[in-house]
């Protein structure tokens, strides 16, 4: 059955309620910066150039190594679920003002883009790279084939790019709206949201179809992989009924406890994935909504208290036991009520069409690099920056880049000559301001010019100049604000009130940043203003991520401190 939506239900609510909540420096003067020598050994060619396409469509950049005709539909279809996202929950799909990349490609470049583990390298078919100023989602447009590839005949292709695509983007949303919410309830929400429907005149949620993805109305025979933390291949697709129909649940104090040996959540094609995916559902859709006020009420006490059997059992009135004998009547019978949009002729989506053209060496470079940078690859971005810029790659924002993977690398001296030309030809990029000021900042630290270590007037001003600058652009960045902070508690010269105003700033800006309060506390104590520094340190002791940091503001919040380094 379906109900007639409305932008004011509970299920509507339940993400937002889920989501939490000047110096004057001296402008540094103009000067002639001389690009460092392009490196290449005449007796060895440059290896040959990759084929990558590029678009910009929508507020995304698209790198892709795929076919046009593959790429495409997936930019299409992404800005359709966004479409969709802003009809249903307004609240987390307001856009961001950082960048979004997209990268598609086929296994093998899938592979050397995503992360290396202690063990071996991700093994799901997409990965979403968290940056401050820029983030990435890169897709294995072949995860059907690749998953399929060695089991038996007949097996189905469960993996969907879309769906995978969509399952990041969904992620993306919930880190730029600051969401922090336990990983299970997390895993929930993105595959229950991942399934919108979007068609013509309706967007249809929370819907699930038995016969979800399965070729001919086939249900899976073999679902392989016991472990239930284990990623498996075959379940990417499925709906939640068609994993568990043969299997049992998690227990839930395993369920909610659940991490791997390096404890990182389990992959999102696992069972504990598509278990996050039952419970969350039966909780908005079922049981005739009677648990979807007990599920906020349990996100919300979790921000302040551990989970135990206890505190959920206060929250929904039924111990784990109990929940999980509902929750496998939900699987037999699943009866829910999902929500139905109509779609007025103006809240139909219009995706603009991506026209992909040949990449140049500095687009390529750009964000090839960037996501290397991101996937903890630095040496594997330095090559892929240096060899963009043999082949003449000399944007500004390129050469901001490569000066990020100098930087990384330990090329400090590179690193400040490419970030000082990226700066004189005027990129746009925040990240290249707060990078020129660290490299200053760490000179100066590194001479100690005054015998108490601390900075003069004028280098605190050559740091705080970049910084300032980096200020006026979006997005706005943390490390912004833990280098001004940081100045200012080297400074020869104590900070006035009027100083330290811009750290209120980065502290609206970025409440969980307990190095910026921790700072700013000391920065407050340093100049008297004691009421000041207690109540930024009550605000850290809200969200610190843990007890030894929270001990720290409680100390603040009484007695002044050692300013900690920056």
């Amino acid at each position: 059955m379906h109900l007639p939506a409305s932008r004011s239900s509970p299920a509507t609510l339940a993400l937002v309620l889920l989501a939490p909540l000047a110096a004057r420096a001296a402008e540094t003067a103009a000067e002639k910066f001389v690009l460092p020598p392009i490196e290449v050994n005449a007796a060895v060619p440059l290896p040959p150039e990759e084929r990558w396409s590029y678009a910009r469509v929508a507020g995304f950049e698209v790198l892709a190594k795929v076919a046009d005709r593959a790429a495409r539909p997936m930019v299409t279809d992404l800005q359709k679920f966004a479409h969709a996202l802003g009809v249903i929950y307004s609240a987390i799909a307001d856009p961001s003002a950082q960048t979004l990349d997209l990268v598609l490609v086929h296994t093998d470049d899938f592979r050397a883009l995503s992360p290396v583990t202690a063990d071996a390298i991700a093994p799901d078919f997409s990965v979403y790279y968290h940056g401050s100023e820029r983030s990435v989602i890169v897709v294995d447009m072949d995860g059907g084939f690749t998953a399929t590839a060695n089991l038996p005949e007949g097996s189905g292709d469960t993996v969907s790019p879309f769906r995978q695509l969509h399952r990041q983007y969904l992620r993306h949303l919930l880190v730029g709206r600051n969401a922090t919410l336990p990983g299970w309830l997390e895993e929930g929400l993105t595959q229950v949201i991942a399934d919108i429907e979007l068609r013509g005149k309706w967007l249809t949620f929370g819907k699930v179809d038995t016969e979800q993805n399965m070729p001919m109305g086939d249900q899976p025979d073999n679902l392989g992989v016991p472990d239930p933390l284990a990623p498996n291949p075959m379940l990417s697709g499925l709906s939640f009924k068609q994993v568990f129909e043969r299997r049992s649940f998690l227990p839930f104090d395993q369920f909610f406890a659940a991490r791997l040996p390096d404890g990182s959540l389990p992959s999102s094609d696992s069972t504990w994935a598509k278990q996050a995916y039952a419970f969350v559902h039966f909780c908005l859709f079922g049981n005739k909504l009677r648990y979807q006020a007990p599920l906020i009420k349990l996100a919300e006490r979790l921000r302040t208290e551990p989970l135990t059997e206890e505190l959920f059992t206060a929250c929904f009135g039924v111990n784990y036991r109990r929940m999980q004998q509902e929750l496998r009547r939900y699987l037999v019978e699943t009866r829910h009520k999902y929500q139905r949009y109509p779609l007025k002729p103006g809240q139909q989506a219009q995706p603009e069409p991506a026209e992909f053209r040949p990449a140049t060496p500095a687009e390529a470079g750009l964000l090839k690099g960037e996501t290397l940078l991101l996937a903890g690859r630095a040496t594997e971005a330095h090559e892929t920056h240096r060899l963009a810029y043999a082949r003449g790659a000399r944007t500004p924002d390129f050469l901001a880049a490569y000066a990020a993977s100098c930087a990384r690398i330990g090329d400090q001296d590179r690193a400040r000559k490419l970030v000082n030309a990226a700066v004189a030809a005027g990129t746009s990029r925040p990240s290249a301001f707060v990078l020129q000021a660290r490299l200053r900042f760490d000179e100066f630290a590194a001479a100690a010019a005054t015998a108490d270590g601390k900075f003069s007037d004028a280098q605190v001003a050559s740091v705080l100049g970049p910084l300032f600058k980096a200020r006026s652009l979006r997005p706005q960045l943390p490390e912004t604000y833990d280098l001004i902070a940081g100045a200012w508690s080297r400074s020869a010269t104590p900070p006035t009130p009027a100083n330290l105003a811009v750290l209120d700033e980065g502290i609206r800006a970025f409440p969980r940043d307990d190095g910026l309060l921790l700072l700013a506390c000391t920065l407050y104590h340093r100049i008297g203003d004691t009421a000041k520094a207690a109540s930024i340190a009550r605000l850290g002791q809200r969200f610190a991520g843990d007890p030894e940091t929270r001990a720290r503001f409680e100390l603040l919040a009484g007695e002044p401190a050692v300013a900690p380094q920056p």
